[in-house]
């Protein structure tokens, strides 16, 4: 039978499966908490509010931080 050399070749490539990065997952928190949370600071900016959607922002922004951290790095 016919043999391909590039199975019998190892690689970190993305075939390999995705390890977790603690830069990434830092930034993945970072990014979400920040995004959601600006989102909610100007949504009570525009609305008069004191802090009504800024923790709701925030939260938004942690669980949607998780939900992807989980998604890449631990169902992989």
């Amino acid at each position: 039978m016919f043999r391909s050399e590039m199975n019998d070749q190892t690689s970190d490539g993305p075939d390999q499966g995705r390890r977790p990065d603690g830069m990434a997952i830092v930034s993945y928190l970072l990014a979400g908490l920040a995004l959601w949370g600006g989102i909610g600071w100007l949504a009570d900016w525009a609305f008069g509010y004191e802090t009504l959607f800024l923790p709701i922002g925030l939260l938004i922004g942690m669980v949607g931080s998780l939900y992807l951290i989980i998604t890449q790095f631990v169902r992989s």
